[in-house]
């Protein structure tokens, strides 16, 4: 995860209009590698993560395939822009989410699979005399099996604060905790939160939004009140206790990312905002300005800016590496992004068709050019594929 530092700008007009002038975040044209050749296998979803232990950032793909087991697929950079792939493991159901950390303690990353059926984790490693590298069918442990809902969602760190990777995982309607202890092994789940009939987890993510150098887990829910329609963002220290809340009413609230925008030390959220379940769609995004204790606006509401359409990714970080917090989304048509420029402002917005139709975004300096390079999935191509984008911002040094 890139966790960007930031840097207080003068007066609004005058940062903007410098940055305008000196900087440009812009990615190379996509380079289009598929994942998997299965006719109408399609991809779920991607992360970065270093599974060989070599030091190096690869792609593990999600892919769902026709008539037989998903798949997650080792992808690695082969020059040009274009990812090979290299290996692969099947966990003998759907792969619905991806989440690595070093969960044995070894210092390589392993994976949090989350399945239609359970969690499991892949181990990671280097090739010895009797195991190849990366992730191997064999390697791996059942975390736990959900008892009231599938999960779907999950993601790692260490959450506690006691060294160890952590997993969050969430259900339409649930969110559990569980702990690692470093070694591989791992605690029963914590039931945290049960939504009622009428409400529903929009989003799970990790952010530090207390300033205490231990990320939270962020859960974004909602549904219908006794009378009217609500979004709410939390944020739990240790994984399972509540800090900080903001509730919106007559919206739901839908994905989370989180990053420091304004450079005081606390991760600050955004959030798509819609009104279900037709016919309103504000194609806006929420960015919540975090206390320490809850979030508040940025502003007139603490609204970013418009988009297009709804988004199906967003990303907040530093993107051109000016240490401002930027921030990029994809529509499922285009990527668009926005330069920010230190508290919580943010120049116009640039629109980039990006084909075929992009879905979630992950970074990761794979170019090693000191900014991360973008990978975004696709859903409509006609097989799992993956776009890679070289990062190719300017800054007035370069």
């Amino acid at each position: 995860m890139f966790r960007p530092g930031g840097k207080r700008a003068g007066a609004i007009g005058v940062a903007a209009a410098s940055l305008l002038a000196v900087s440009c975040i812009n990615f190379a044209p996509p380079v289009t590698s598929q994942a998997s050749t299965v006719e109408a296998a399609r991809t779920q979803t991607a992360v970065f993560a270093d599974v060989t232990g070599d030091g190096a950032d690869e792609l593990l793909v999600a892919a769902t395939l026709p008539e037989a087991a998903d798949a997650v697929v080792r992808m690695a950079p082969c020059g040009g822009g274009c990812l090979e792939r290299r290996d692969q493991v099947a966990p003998a159901d759907d792969v619905l989410d991806l989440a690595p950390a070093d969960f044995d303690g070894d210092g390589v990353t392993d994976v949090a699979v989350v399945t239609g059926t359970d969690l499991r984790v892949y181990f990671g490693g280097a090739a010895t005399a009797g195991r190849p590298e990366g992730l191997v069918d064999d390697d791996f442990v059942v975390v736990a099996q959900p008892t009231f809902q599938p999960w779907s969602g999950a993601v790692a760190d260490d959450f506690d604060g006691d060294g160890d990777a952590d997993i969050a995982v969430s259900a339409s309607q649930l969110y559990e905790f569980v702990a690692g202890d470093g070694s591989g092994g791992f605690a029963a789940p914590v039931t945290v939160q049960i939504l009622p009939a009428r409400g529903s987890v929009g989003g799970l993510g990790s952010g530090d939004v207390d300033g205490d150098g231990t990320p939270e887990v962020l859960l974004v829910q909602g549904g219908l009140g006794l009378s009217n329609i609500f979004g709410q963002v939390l944020a739990f220290r240790n994984g399972t206790t509540s800090i900080a809340s903001y509730v919106e009413e007559g919206t739901l609230f839908s994905g989370v990312t989180a990053a420091d925008v304004d450079g005081d030390g606390l991760d600050d959220v955004a959030v798509e905002r819609f009104i279900p379940p037709v016919g309103i769609d504000f194609g806006d995004v929420r960015l919540l300005r975090s206390t320490g204790t809850g979030f508040t606006g940025f502003g007139q509401g603490g609204a970013l800016t418009t988009l297009p359409s709804r988004p199906v990714g967003m990303h907040l970080g530093d993107l051109d590496g000016d240490s401002k917090v930027d921030f990029v989304a994809s529509d499922g048509t285009r990527l668009s992004w926005w330069h920010g420029v230190g508290n919580g402002s943010f120049a116009v917005r640039v629109d980039r068709a990006v084909s075929p139709a992009p879905g979630g975004l992950v970074f990761a300096d794979v170019a090693a050019g000191g900014r991360p390079d973008l990978v975004v999935t696709h859903s409509a191509a006609p097989f799992a594929a993956v776009s890679y984008l070289t990062n190719a911002s300017q800054l007035p040094d370069d």
